[in-house]
């Protein structure tokens, strides 16, 4: 599966559950990960989250659970899925969908955008929720929902629901346009909070 959604190359029928110690990292555009398509029960990362590096990327369907566990990636970056460009804006990452997907146990935040370049994403109909709250992040308490990160424009988060996260439910930093329509649930200090 990674060297698969490294190289954008062939069709990946998958299905249960998968584990990994490592993100898996999607960097060739026109990539379509739909976990509809497999039998019950379904497709579950578990242990590693999912990064876009690229544009014109449909995850659907898909239930990603990071964790805490002691291999893997540091545990102040294991997030759920990741859209990054690079911090000098010379990676573009556009046309995402992130839809229908169901993200937990992050230590860091379940879903973020970062970086420059990142445009035109739509996180919609998505459950975020349960983030790890003490669980070998550097800043100790870290259960927070999303980021939607410096400088990410038109990103439209619809339709998702927000449960048990204490923070970032979502959070926008600075210089970020979005469209924010949003179900919160359960117990949390920061609902929908931005830098302006």
């Amino acid at each position: 599966m990674r060297r698969r959604l490294a190289t954008g190359a062939g069709v990946l029928c998958l299905l249960g559950l998968l584990r990994a110690a490592r993100d898996l990292e999607i960097r060739e555009p026109f990539v379509t990960v739909a976990g509809q398509t497999a039998p019950s029960p379904g497709i579950t990362l578990a242990g590693a989250g999912i990064v876009v590096r690229t544009h014109d990327v449909l995850l659907q369907h898909l239930r990603v659970r990071v964790g805490d566990l002691p291999d893997g990636e540091p545990k102040d970056r294991r997030r759920a899925i990741h859209m990054i460009g690079a911090k000098d804006g010379s990676l573009d990452v556009f046309n995402v969908v992130v839809d229908h997907c169901s993200t937990s146990w992050a230590t860091d935040e379940c879903i973020t955008t970062w970086y420059p370049g990142v445009r035109d994403v739509t996180i919609r109909q998505c459950i975020v929720g349960e983030t790890l709250s003490h669980a070998g992040h550097d800043k100790g308490e870290h259960s927070k929902g999303m980021l939607l990160g410096d400088y990410a424009k038109r990103v439209a988060v619809i339709g998702n629901l927000f449960a048990s996260n204490r923070d970032r439910n979502p959070h926008v930093k600075s210089d970020v346009s979005a469209l924010i329509v949003a179900l919160l649930v359960g117990f949390g200090l920061g609902l929908v909070t931005a830098y302006v």
